[in-house]
């Protein structure tokens, strides 16, 4: 079965940075900064499926399973537009040494 890197765009939120979302944002709470606010993220999910559609479908589940479980529709103002950016063949061999972690989110504040 082939696997599939899924690249996803994520925006059309606000989450505040302070020091009750340090925990869910994953980031010290040392680092706060009352001014910023998240705009954004990008995250990517590997998945073993038949066909690039399959692989969107599956990976897109992963996503939204995990927003729901790690508290973020509790921090975040407004329910995120997802939209594909790219999805990728990849090889065995790049799938059985990679190291990227297969959940998470890379925030941004600026677009």
């Amino acid at each position: 079965m082939p696997i599939y890197v899924v690249l996803f765009h994520g925006d059309n939120i606000t989450i505040d940075v302070k020091p009750e979302n340090m925990k869910i944002l994953n980031l010290p709470a040392t680092k706060t900064c009352e001014h910023t606010k998240i705009k954004g993220f990008f995250t990517h999910r590997i998945v073993k499926e038949n066909t690039k559609n399959d692989a969107v479908t599956s990976a897109l589940s992963k996503v939204l399973q995990e927003w729901a479980s790690e508290g973020y529709p509790e921090i975040c103002n407004g329910k995120p537009n997802i939209n594909v950016e790219s999805v990728d063949k990849i090889s065995f061999w790049n799938w059985l040494t990679s190291r990227y972690p297969n959940k998470g989110f890379s925030f941004y504040s600026n677009p």
